[in-house]
This record gives C-alpha cells, sequence and structure tokens, in this order.
C-alpha cells in the first residue's frame, strides 16, 4: 500500500491515548515518517497575476491613491510543498493577503512587478505591506505598517522592473488581519506582471 502524507490532525487522532493493542499498524508507522518532513511548515510558492499581465493592459494608479495590490495566481501559481492555511495558501487568492501559520512565525517574502510613470522626470512611489483590519485603508494607530520603501522610477516612461524583499514576521495584528500590500505613486502611474514569492522559514509552536 502507498505511503499517506497525512496532516497534524491525522496523525494525532492515528496515535491518541488508549488505543487498543494492535490498532496502530506498520503502514500508520510509514504515514507518520513520510509525513513528518511536512510538518514543519517549511516549503514556498509562487503566484503570478494575469488580470494586469500583458497583453492585457496595465494597471492605472493615480497620483496620490494608495491602492491594494492584487495577484490573481492565473498566469502562475506554484508551491512545494503547499504552504496551506484554512483558505488554501499562504497567500489568499481571493482576498489578495497573505495569511501566517501561527504566531511569531517567520517567512520571507519577494514582492515583484513593472512600472512606469506619466513623467520622464524622476519620481517616486510608496510600497507597503499593511496588516491593519479591514476593509482596507490607511494604516490607523496600533496597526502599524509593518514594512515600507519608496520606489524611484529611474526611467521615467520607460517600463522598470522593481522588486522588494520582505521580512514577514508573524506578530498579533498580522495573525488576525492577515498582511496586504500597497501602492502608493506621487504621480499618476501604471503596473503590470505582479508576482509573488513566499518562502517559510519557521513556525512557532504554542
Amino acid at each position: 500500500m502507498a505511503d499517506t502524507i497525512k496532516t497534524e490532525s491525522e496523525l494525532l487522532n492515528t496515535f491518541s491515548d488508549n488505543q487498543a493493542p494492535g490498532s496502530i499498524t506498520a503502514q500508520d508507522m510509514r504515514d507518520h515518517i513520510v509525513s513528518s518532513k511536512y510538518l514543519n511548515g517549511q516549503g514556498w510558492e509562487f503566484h503570478l497575476d494575469a488580470e494586469f499581465t500583458p497583453p492585457n493592459p496595465p494597471r492605472f494608479i493615480a497620483a496620490g491613491a494608495r491602492t491594494q495590490i492584487t495577484i490573481d495566481g492565473l498566469a502562475g501559481n506554484f508551491g512545494h510543498p503547499a504552504l496551506e492555511h484554512e483558505a488554501g495558501h499562504v497567500w489568499d487568492l481571493d482576498e489578495n493577503a497573505a495569511y501566517p501559520r501561527g504566531l511569531n512565525s517567520f517567512s520571507m517574502g519577494r514582492a515583484a512587478f513593472i512600472g512606469y510613470s506619466d513623467s520622464s522626470q524622476t519620481n517616486k512611489f510608496e510600497f507597503e505591506v499593511d496588516v491593519s483590519p479591514q476593509p482596507p485603508g490607511p494604516p490607523v494607530p496600533d496597526f502599524p505598517v509593518i514594512f515600507q520603501e519608496t520606489g524611484v522610477f529611474a526611467k521615467g516612461t520607460d517600463d522598470q522592473s522593481f522588486n522588494f524583499i520582505i521580512p514577514l514576521f508573524v506578530g498579533a495584528d498580522f495573525l488576525a488581519n492577515g498582511a496586504r500590500g500597497y501602492i502608493t505613486p506621487e504621480s499618476d502611474a501604471w503596473f503590470h506582471t505582479f508576482a509573488l514569492t513566499i518562502v517559510q522559514i519557521y513556525i512557532a509552536r504554542p
């Protein structure tokens, strides 16, 4: 019989207290062995947006408009092993938010996209990761932005690639609300080919 990778709850049920003699089989042990390497939660996932990826038009964001990033995963959606929470991946494709697997856990993320501005002069945009309660909006006191970096349109009206490496440390706000990415351009700008990579490094146990 093929060995089966089981969840932590399934294994705990199999090896619960007061089992009848002989009820735990050699197959149960093999399933435990093949499952154990997945229980630490390490793994990675990658999602690539299709909605604003060529040949589709780019996403327009007006000057000063704080706008949530969306990544639908329809142009690419991979991972090994699957990093899962209640709704699927760490990155929730419906809510466009990252949901961690436990308090004090730690991941690294890479947000990548291409953008250009309406000006031949150098201008900027703010990229933020926000753990505020929903509905989406500006950060509020006691729910700070956990990552912020300024991007510079050095090429003006020409396409330019941006990459942000994001430490995703899980505090109580992140655990309760999830994390969402926002862009606020200094002047009118267009963005496309949004991609996200998440590498789960550590899951804290209670």
